[in-house]
Order: C-alpha cells, then sequence, then structure tokens
C-alpha cells in the first residue's frame, strides 16, 4: 500500500511540476491554470512531509526566509514609489523562490535525483509537443502568422516568429532555456550515474534552441555540447562521427546555412533588437541614478520606456534593470551571493557547473528569464549539483 500511495505521489508531482515549468505561459483557454497548479502543489507538499515524518533542510529554510524578508523590504519600498505594481512584481518572484524551494525539498527528502532527470526531460517533451503543435496549426498558412496565433489564443502568449531557411518558422519562448540548458543537465547525470544516455531527448532540444533561433540559447547548447563531450571522454566520437556528419551537411546546404547564420546575424531584425536593448539600457541607467544606493524598489520601471504594459517592470536587460529596484546596496548582495555560488563550483574545479552558472546568471543581460515559473529546474539543477559535493552519503525515500 505504501509503494502504491508513493507513486501516485510521484505522478501527481511530476504532473504538476512538468506543467509549471513548460508551459508557455500561466494561462490555458483564459484559465489561470498555473495558479491552480500552485494551489494544488501546496497541500501535496505537506501531506508528502506530514505522511512521511520529514523536516525541511535548515539551511535552505533559513535562506529561503531570508530572501523573502528583503523582498518584502523592498516590495514596501517600491509600493511607495510605483503602488501596487511593486506586489504584481514581487508575487512573480516569490511563486519562483517557492517553487524552487518545494522542487528541491522534494528531491533531496522524497524522490531520487533520477526522478529530477525525468522531470527536467518530460518538461522538454511537453515543450517539443506544443512547439510541434504550433507547427501543425500553422501548416499551409501564412506560417509567422498562424504560429503567433495559436500561442495567443491556446496561451494567451505573444512569441517571437519569422520565416527561416529550410522552409522552417521561428517559434520562440522563454520556456526554450531548459532546452538549452540540457547537454549539462546530461552531462551531471551521466556523470552521478543517474542517466545512461538520452540521444532522442538531446535531438529534440537541439530542435527547439534551433527553432528558438535565440543566438544566446543557441550559443548555450553548443558550449553545453562540446563540454558533454570532453568531459565524458568522447572526444574520438565527436571527431570521428559528429564532426564528419558536420561537414557533410554544411557541404550539402551551404547556401540555407549561410542565409540561417546571415539572418541571424547581421539582419535587419537583429539590428532592431540590438538597438532596443541599448535604448533600455540608456533609460534603466538613467532611472538608476535618480536613487542609487538602495534604488527605487520592488516593480521600478522607466516612465519613458515601457516594455509591457501589463508587467512595465519587466525588460529585456532583466540584470540591469535590478540595478534601479535594489541599488547598490541590493546589487552588492546578490553579487556576494553569486560569488559565493561560484567559489564552491571553483573550489571543485567543476568546469561544467561554473559555465553553465555563468551562462545561466548571463541570460538575464539578454532577457527577462531569471524569475518564472520556466527556469525552476535550473535553479534546481545548480542546488543539487552542490549538494553533490556535501551530502553524498544521504539518501531520499525513494533510494
Amino acid at each position: 500500500m505504501k509503494v502504491k500511495l508513493f507513486d501516485i505521489l510521484r505522478y501527481k508531482y511530476l504532473i504538476i511540476i512538468v506543467l509549471i515549468t513548460a508551459l508557455p505561459s500561466g494561462t490555458l483557454l483564459g484559465f489561470n491554470v498555473k495558479i491552480a497548479l500552485v494551489l494544488l502543489l501546496l497541500p501535496l507538499f505537506v501531506f508528502s512531509l506530514l505522511k512521511y515524518k520529514l523536516s525541511l533542510p535548515k539551511k535552505t529554510t533559513f535562506y529561503v526566509v531570508f530572501s523573502i524578508i528583503i523582498l518584502a523590504i523592498y516590495t514596501v519600498y517600491g509600493s511607495i514609489n510605483y503602488g501596487l505594481i511593486a506586489f504584481k512584481e514581487a508575487k512573480l518572484i516569490l511563486t519562483t523562490i517557492f517553487l524552487i524551494f518545494i522542487v528541491y525539498v522534494y528531491h533531496i527528502k522524497i524522490f531520487s535525483k533520477k526522478d529530477f532527470f525525468k522531470l527536467y526531460t518530460y518538461s522538454i517533451l511537453l515543450i517539443f509537443i506544443i512547439k510541434l503543435t504550433a507547427y501543425i496549426y500553422s501548416f499551409g498558412a501564412t506560417p509567422w502568422y498562424d504560429s503567433t496565433e495559436f500561442y495567443k489564443t491556446y496561451f494567451g502568449a505573444k512569441i517571437i516568429s519569422m520565416e527561416l531557411p529550410f522552409n522552417m518558422i521561428r517559434i520562440y519562448v522563454q520556456t526554450d532555456i531548459i532546452a538549452a540548458f540540457f547537454p549539462f543537465v546530461l552531462t551531471w547525470s551521466i556523470s552521478n550515474g543517474i542517466a545512461k544516455k538520452s540521444n532522442i531527448i538531446f535531438l529534440v532540444s537541439l530542435f527547439l534552441v534551433l527553432t528558438s533561433f535565440s543566438r544566446y540559447l543557441i550559443a548555450i547548447f553548443i558550449i553545453g555540447s562540446m563540454l558533454h563531450f570532453y568531459t565524458l571522454g568522447k572526444i574520438k566520437t565527436m571527431l570521428l562521427i559528429i564532426f564528419p556528419i558536420i561537414i557533410v551537411i554544411v557541404t550539402l546546404f551551404y547556401k540555407e546555412i549561410y542565409e540561417f547564420i546571415e539572418l541571424r546575424l547581421y539582419s535587419k531584425a537583429n539590428t532592431n533588437s540590438d538597438s532596443i536593448r541599448d535604448i533600455q539600457s540608456i533609460a534603466l541607467l538613467d532611472l538608476f541614478w535618480e536613487s542609487p544606493i538602495f534604488g527605487k524598489g520592488i516593480g521600478a520601471y522607466s516612465p519613458s520606456l515601457i516594455r509591457s504594459k501589463i508587467a512595465p517592470f519587466s525588460y529585456e536587460k532583466q540584470i540591469l534593470s535590478f540595478l534601479p529596484k535594489i541599488g547598490l546596496v541590493g546589487m552588492s548582495l546578490a553579487l556576494t551571493i553569486f560569488s559565493y555560488i561560484s567559489y564552491k563550483f571553483i573550489l571543485k574545479k567543476d568546469i561544467n557547473m561554473i559555465i553553465a552558472f555563468l551562462l545561466f546568471v548571463l541570460s538575464g543581460w539578454f532577457n527577462p528569464y531569471l524569475y518564472s515559473s520556466n527556469v525552476v529546474l535550473l535553479y534546481v539543477f545548480f542546488m543539487l549539483r552542490l549538494d553533490d559535493y556535501t551530502m553524498n552519503n544521504l539518501s531520499t525515500i525513494n533510494e
């Protein structure tokens, strides 16, 4: 009976987290599905702790409580300057913190790291299914219009879409970042005996990243893949099999590949995208200098440059947007935390995690990735890797 109950618990947990992390927005057919899923997750989490008589990890709980206190201070401060907008952004950050904490506790107390790898791959598969459905939806019509309409109609999400070489369509959604980091997660899983290989998910992730047509996500995937082969001692495989295949593909499709690269690096749309980020940088720095020490609080935004009427505090230059929100004091605290985590990875000479963590943090320089339900699994991934250094002798219920 215990085994059956445990399996039911696992399936419920996996379904809820996969939907929360992989859906492109919080709504589905106008229904706020992610809030409903979070409300289902909370009692499930409490039940799990009580059922198996588990205690919360003291150090992690302390960090979470400390983060919430700091967030509360900056939110109240921000509400003085920006009203309810401050609470709207605070809700997004707070939800992200709670989800990270719950998923992390599940995988150090109840479920195994193998379950986490399954969770990560299931999320990628759901992202792929949704994107594939969007392609089918747009078949035979004006591609970039219908794929955009698909996400807008069913998920209320705005996506970036355009025609690409090879008769492909660009569909970029923020969930694609999960696929971009898969080579790093795969390397960790194989190195720790969690998984042997996952060629299908690797190829699915490659498809998701290429169709996202994001320079940064493509770079993350390439770097992660090269480190994957290097770390696992598969340099010969890369040189004897993969490189020749790449050469054949480039030879056969050099015109399309050249067009692909030219469109991504030198097109007018690309120039416009970069110029928008430059304008954002100027506006955010001007806002920062209005209150450089403590910032202006959570929810801060520049009235002269509003990216989204629904979320005016959100900018592509997310890291830079933190400056006017939390000022030099808050940024110093954030830099201390970043340095501490980096030091842990450097101390263990874990080149994969050093680069992966740096790439993840820097993603906030190009797009607003750093707090959303879509990146919860990435935060937990880094936390589980840190635990590998100190908790190798501890086992979960499932182990």
